[in-house]
């Protein structure tokens, strides 16, 4: 069923796009575009405690990592996630498997996170 709505939107952000690219190119500047999965856990899990900082700009860390050609490993086996109560929990990564792509892993943290927010009154 065709949206009229839905269109106009991706047809923005095509046209914002393509601004973005021509402005690039006529500079000289490189433009760099990355998937933007998982960047959210992934900042959470590694940033927000260790250098206190909130969920969003953990995310641009990840997103920066990510653009440097580097990819983001947890940085310990156990993920200690801020709440919205003020607390935080803890709980184990799952153990990475390497014959799996690595978005697979963060699935699983995403999965463990998830059954871990009822048992904390999320």
């Amino acid at each position: 069923m065709f949206n009229p709505a839905i269109s106009a939107k991706k047809n923005f952000f095509k046209e914002v796009l393509l601004r973005v690219l021509t402005i690039c190119y006529r500079s000289g500047d490189e433009l760099i575009e990355i998937n933007l999965a998982y960047t959210s856990m992934i900042g959470t899990v590694n940033y927000v405690r260790r250098h206190g900082i909130g969920s969003h700009q953990s995310a641009a860390y990840a997103i920066t990592w990510q653009g440097m050609g580097l990819w983001e490993r947890p940085s310990m086996r156990e993920a200690v996630v801020p709440a919205p109560n003020g607390g935080h929990v803890t709980f184990a990564l799952p153990v990475r498997n390497r014959a799996n792509h690595v978005w697979s892993f963060w699935t699983a943290v995403r999965n463990r996170l998830k059954a871990a927010h009822p048992a904390h009154g999320w």
